[in-house]
């Protein structure tokens, strides 16, 4: 990230949102989909979708906020 100037009224600002590298969100999806197989050939319930949804969600975000 470069070194932007995110001060407003002599306040300084930080980002609340850090783009994450698509490595990093697609070894977590891994160990999302991992959890949920394991899951599923004990016979338990699946852990909810969410998880991955999410990654999902900021895999796409971080795929269009890459400076073409």
């Amino acid at each position: 990230m470069g070194s932007e100037d995110l001060s407003v009224g002599g306040c300084q600002a930080t980002p609340t949102h850090v783009i994450r590298d698509l490595e990093t969100i697609d070894a977590e999806l891994q160990l999302v989909v991992a959890f949920r197989r394991q899951a599923r050939e004990r016979g338990g319930p699946l852990p909810s979708i969410d998880a991955a949804d999410a990654l999902l969600d900021e895999r796409l975000g971080a795929i269009f906020a890459i400076p073409q």
